[in-house]
């Protein structure tokens, strides 16, 4: 047992369901061992889909899969807070959590 965390580098399933969890990831990524072929196929299947609907259902039907088979137990999902003052400017929240700081000034009259 063990708690792990994730950050995701884009906001797509392929960067979480593909990247630790599936079979070919193991030990690197896949920390749970968990390997589960029917769902290695659904998401092999997945990352090149172009059709929508069926893309998202294959990851709907691999997660699942995965949640039955109790590899994970989602604990909870971390909330971030973000105060910002109104002479700095540029500054935007990225959803991968990396910080826009290159973007950021302040205005020198405050």
């Amino acid at each position: 047992m063990f708690i792990l965390d994730w950050n995701q580098q884009f906001p797509d399933a392929y960067d979480f369901l593909n990247t630790l969890l599936t079979t070919s990831e193991i030990p690197v990524n896949n920390s749970t061992m968990y390997s589960n072929k029917q769902v290695d196929s659904w998401l092999a299947t997945a990352a090149t889909e172009v059709n929508a609907e069926q893309r998202l259902q294959l990851y709907k039907d691999a997660t699942v899969q995965i949640m039955k088979d109790a590899t994970w137990v989602p604990l909870y999902y971390g909330k971030a807070t973000y105060a910002i003052q109104p002479w700095v400017h540029g500054y935007y929240i990225n959803n991968s959590e990396v910080d826009p700081l290159k973007y950021i000034w302040v205005d020198q009259t405050h």
